[in-house]
């Protein structure tokens, strides 16, 4: 496992096949990191968890890119 630090503002770059995936620090809060995901429509991003259930055969939440705009609003995504 890579481990990182990252401060608020400060961003990383994924290679994925799809193009890069740029993952954002917006805020540390109380414990609790949020963050933000810049990436090409093509390229599903999943939480963990709903990943591990999904693969399980439940099926919690589609997080497919072209349900991106109903994801909760703490979530971050563009382009």
């Amino acid at each position: 496992m890579l481990v990182l630090t990252r401060k608020v503002q400060e961003a990383i770059s994924v290679e994925c096949a799809g193009g890069p995936l740029k993952l954002t620090v917006l805020e540390i809060r109380n414990g609790r990191v949020k963050l933000g995901f810049a990436a090409d429509n093509a390229i599903p991003i999943t939480r963990w968890e709903v990943l591990q259930r999904n693969q399980a055969g439940v099926v919690v939440e589609n997080l497919s890119p072209a349900n991106r705009s109903k994801r909760p609003a703490s979530v971050a995504f563009s382009n």
